[in-house]
């Protein structure tokens, strides 16, 4: 499937339909991992109504429906793997994704949006092609000023998570259910909560939740959060293709800044130090670290380009993910 065909197609479509300026926004990601993993995305979008309902965005659609359009396209690499007397020839999974979405606003303190589509998947030469229907609903509620609050549940192939090469024999799918919370207490104080349930295809379920204390140090512009977190990842059977610690913590410092350097451009990131403590294992120290560049308005067009790291130091080995986005939104 050719990305600008697609592309024309959905502009021609939504463009003629649309009663206000679309919206187009277009991104590319690459990531890879200390221990060869690699993943490479690409995916374009178009929307005809652009609003946030905890974030309003300056002259925001004020239509009732928006209706939405986005394409992408995945690349996932597994390593060539040494086995008792041979070795697993590495794996390249290409995947397509292709979902309409439609968003509502049911009231002036409540929004709906609505994704359902196509997935595919191709991992050759050692597993066969394989076509999920996928999905996902959202409901967005201000509760009060100070208290945002949203509900969603869908269904996606979990391959591009790098849960290999589970996502390639068993085309592992999950339905997530995922609430979030956050609190403000005046201006200096934030309390955002984050809670997951997943049921994956294989019949094995995880459960996350974190949650955090941030206090601004600067609430205003420049934009500057410090405070903790805490994350706990658990999941219900153990497996040997995928990732899945019984009971995982980690807890340290965090930090979130937004500043404006010049003009259009503004330079935003965030960071995360963790003491991480997994059942039946040593105890490791890592960090999340993620720093971009931003140029341009937020109500119209503007681009990013953003770096992040991902290490955690286990009996003096260190696993590291690295990845690089652009983004241009329109």
């Amino acid at each position: 499937m050719n990305i600008k065909l697609v592309l024309l197609i959905t502009i021609t479509f939504f463009s003629l339909t649309s009663k206000t300026s679309p919206v187009i926004s277009a991104e590319y990601e690459q990531e890879r991992t200390s221990d060869q993993f690699q993943r490479t995305s690409t995916s374009v979008s178009f929307d005809t109504c652009r609003r946030d309902l905890f974030w309003p965005y300056v002259g925001e659609c004020s239509q009732t429906l928006g209706w939405g359009l986005q394409f992408k396209k995945n690349e996932v690499s597994i390593p060539e793997i040494p086995t008792l007397g041979s070795t697993r020839p590495g794996v390249l999974g290409s995947g397509l994704k292709l979902v309409g979405s439609v968003g509502t606003r049911l009231s002036p303190n409540h929004h709906l949006d609505i994704e359902i589509g196509g997935h595919s998947l191709n991992a050759d030469p050692l597993y066969p092609t394989m076509v999920a229907a996928v999905g996902m609903a959202q409901v967005n509620w201000k509760v009060t000023p100070s208290w945002d609050l949203s509900f969603s549940e869908g269904r996606d192939l979990v391959y591009n998570e790098l849960k290999l090469p589970a996502a390639f024999s068993h085309a592992l799918t999950a339905w997530t259910f995922q609430t979030q919370s956050l609190y403000r207490l005046g201006h200096t104080w934030r309390f955002p909560i984050r809670g997951n349930l997943r049921n994956y295809s294989d019949e094995n379920s995880s459960w996350e939740y974190d949650l955090a204390v941030l206090y601004g140090v600067s609430p205003g512009t420049p934009w500057i959060w410090v405070g903790l977190g805490f994350n706990q990842l658990s999941y219900q059977i153990q497996k040997s293709d995928y990732w899945t610690p019984k009971k995982v913590t980690s807890d340290g410092p965090r930090l979130e800044w937004d500043i404006p350097l010049s003009g259009k451009l503004s330079f935003s990131g965030g960071a995360n130090f963790n003491h991480i403590a997994e059942q039946n294992a040593p105890e490791a120290e890592g960090y999340v670290a993620l720093a971009g560049l931003k140029y341009g308005l937020r109500e119209g067009f503007n681009m990013k380009i953003q770096f992040s790291k991902i290490e955690t130091t286990q009996l003096g080995k260190a696993w590291s993910s690295d990845s690089v986005s652009f983004t241009i939104n329109n």
